[in-house]
């Protein structure tokens, strides 16, 4: 395995750590431009105004009752911990380098940035009334998690500015489109309906597809 192999696993580990743990759900108000097929698979694997949580483990569960608080608070140390690799990575990698694959890792975060706050929007806008298993107590952790997110993105600017410069990322429609490309992906697969009960994937297949295309764990 090459260095440049090495530290592109490395920055994928690091877009994970973006991704996971999240609170999540597709709105069929936000994404309601698609057509009727894509809506029919996003209802089959149980996303479509459904919020689940992805744990750090890759666990993904529908929330009923009650979330698991300390995961989330994990995302804060998750993301230093992935600004300590980044700033590492500077060192160890040449410029071309280092700046291609920082630019992908801005790309997608500031994606996410952008998507947890429209999440919080729809959610205020429509009064939660799309949204079948939304509990007030939701509210702080998803403010929690977009709060997380743009500290991360401000710090990232603040060391690696003269890099980003360069960078196309404050695109919202390209944003927008980059989150549903990653929601999406393989989409049009038979998938199996989820089971109405506090874990969303039981049946393997729909559990890969979760994990594979939306967070790109490797199955």
């Amino acid at each position: 395995m090459t260095t440049n192999t090495i530290h592109t696993t490395r920055m994928q580990q690091l877009i994970e750590r973006i991704r996971k743990p999240m609170l999540f759900y597709v709105s069929s108000i936000l994404f309601n431009h698609l057509d009727k097929e894509k809506i029919e698979n996003l209802k089959s694997i149980g996303v479509l105004d459904s919020i689940v949580i992805i744990k750090t483990n890759g666990a993904v569960e529908y929330v009923n009752k009650g979330i698991n608080e300390i995961e989330l608070l994990e995302k804060e140390n998750l993301l230093k911990s992935n600004l300590f690799v980044l700033l590492q990575q500077q060192s160890e990698l040449d410029n071309t380098t280092f700046q291609y694959l920082l630019s992908e890792y801005f790309r997608e975060l500031n994606a996410w940035v952008d998507y947890t706050q429209i999440m919080q929007q729809e959610i205020a806008q429509n009064n939660n009334a799309t949204i079948s298993n939304y509990n007030k107590k939701l509210k702080p952790y998803l403010i929690l998690q977009h709060n997380a997110l743009k500290a991360h993105k401000d710090k990232c600017l603040t060391h690696f500015n003269a890099i980003l410069n360069n960078t196309e990322y404050n695109n919202n429609a390209k944003n927008h489109n980059r989150i549903l490309d990653i929601i999406l992906d393989n989409s049009t697969a038979k998938r199996n309906k989820a089971p109405k009960n506090n874990n969303l994937i039981t049946n393997q297949e729909a559990d890969n597809y979760l994990l594979s295309s939306i967070f790109s764990v490797k199955m």
